[in-house]
């Protein structure tokens, strides 16, 4: 009887198709489309400012102290735990390639975005997005430009 069950399963596995694997048309597609759709968002993120990385922080401070700087918000919302240093090194390579002078509304703003990005593109990280731009060079727009890196980090290209 299980002779049966067998035979008739591997009869059934050769007429029925297994579902096929995105290939890289599909990955390049989705790749694209995912592009846009973080290049699309940099219009709003670039209105909200900082918002992102400072909204989980702002209610741990009352009014009269201190709200930490944007560099020290990106140690704390950036994924592998890199130091103050780290970041601000490899940032600030990647914001004179763009012609962005490192102030604190810049830092601002690019961490929002990085963060962002690195919750939209599963696999990937701040710190790995800024050092593919620094590959790339400034060969796009920041927004540009790191949602490509994004995108084809997240593909595993």
């Amino acid at each position: 009887m299980s002779d049966i069950r067998e035979l008739r399963a591997s009869l059934i596995a050769d007429v029925v198709p297994s579902p096929p694997r995105p290939g890289l048309r599909e990955k390049v597609l989705g790749g694209i489309f995912a592009f846009l759709v973080i290049v699309g968002g940099w219009q709003t993120l670039g209105w909200i400012g900082g918002i992102v990385l400072s909204r989980s922080n702002t209610a741990a401070y009352d009014g009269g102290a201190a709200r930490p700087g944007a560099l020290d918000q990106m140690t704390l919302a950036f994924q592998g735990g890199y130091s103050r240093d780290q970041i601000k090194y490899l940032l600030d390579d990647v914001m004179s390639m763009h012609r962005v002078k490192p102030e604190e509304n810049s830092y601002r703003q690019w961490g929002s975005v990085l963060v962002e990005m690195r919750k939209t593109t599963p696999g990937t990280s701040e710190m790995e997005i800024l050092r593919c731009m620094k590959r790339m060079g400034a060969s796009m727009t920041f927004p540009e430009n790191s949602a490509f890196c994004a995108v084809f980090i997240s593909n595993g290209m």
